[in-house]
């Protein structure tokens, strides 16, 4: 091992100007019930909450590998939401179907 920071993609980096720069980041937390503490102590994201503001509102963009561990964060925290969304809905279906 060198010491050296591994590389960082580029397209997650973009990833995380864009969930930074439309507030789609701070949606997605709000929608999975997180607090911004909370996603800011996650050991892959590991900054301060007053970070995750400053990103959230478009006022700091996101770096590194905190920026990477962000976005990977908010894209499993977008399916979870999604996927209670789908299975609401379905439930909602059939119990109609019950009715």
């Amino acid at each position: 091992m060198t010491g050296r920071p591994r590389s960082v993609d580029l397209g997650t980096l973009s990833r995380a100007r864009e969930l930074a720069a439309s507030g789609r980041g701070r949606a997605i937390r709000e929608a999975a019930g997180l607090r911004a503490n909370e996603v800011a102590a996650d050991p892959f994201v590991n900054v301060s909450s007053s970070t995750i503001s400053l990103w959230e509102r478009g006022l700091r963009v996101p770096r590194g590998r905190a920026a990477v561990g962000w976005v990977r964060l908010l894209d499993d925290l977008e399916a979870d939401v999604v996927g209670r969304v789908e299975r609401n809905s379905l439930d909602d279906v059939f119990a109609g179907d019950l009715a």
